[in-house]
């Protein structure tokens, strides 16, 4: 016999809330970010580029024939160039998590989520999840929600080879 949940209206209404403020703060928050990250990566390959071993390494591919590899070499060795969809989460995360505003905001509709499921099936069901869990049951859920966010806007975003890896190893 299944069991009706009783808060369904609650949980529909707050996960609306989580998604417009995904739509209104975070997705700005990824733009800003991914911005940041192509400039790095293109001033990365520029100084390559323009390094002796940049030089190097054009001049040989020159003289061989070879086709010009220098984004693919990034790729293993630069800092910016070799970030993974993983990597560009990450710093999604701490960009939003370095901003009290958002923090606040994240940590309120956490708790709109934690008290919607106490009502659902009791603080004392909600304490032993949550120890089971090793934290908070409504942080960890925010948490989990915010990243598929993320990694559903990299699949409408047309996201990079390394984000389908990402999303894969996720699934």
């Amino acid at each position: 016999m299944s069991k009706d949940i009783r808060q369904s209206k609650r949980f529909s209404e707050l996960e609306y809330c989580l998604q417009k403020y995904f739509d209104t703060y975070v997705t700005p928050a990824m733009r800003e970010v991914e911005s940041d990250l192509q400039k790095r990566q293109a001033e990365e390959t520029e100084a390559f580029s323009l390094s002796p071993a940049g030089l190097l390494r054009s001049f040989t591919n020159g003289m061989t024939g070879a086709p010009d590899d220098t984004a693919q070499y990034l790729r293993l060795t630069g800092e910016w160039n070799g970030k993974t969809a993983e990597d560009y989460v990450e710093m999604c995360r701490k960009r939003i998590a370095g901003d009290a505003g958002h923090k606040a905001d994240l940590a309120l509709l956490a708790g709109e989520w934690r008290n919607a499921v106490v009502a659902e099936i009791g603080r004392e069901r909600y304490d032993s999840l949550s120890g089971q869990l090793g934290g908070d049951l409504a942080f960890a859920y925010v948490d989990y929600r915010m990243e598929q966010l993320m990694i559903e806007r990299m699949v409408a975003d047309r996201m990079p080879r390394s984000s389908v890896e990402y999303v894969l190893r996720k699934g």
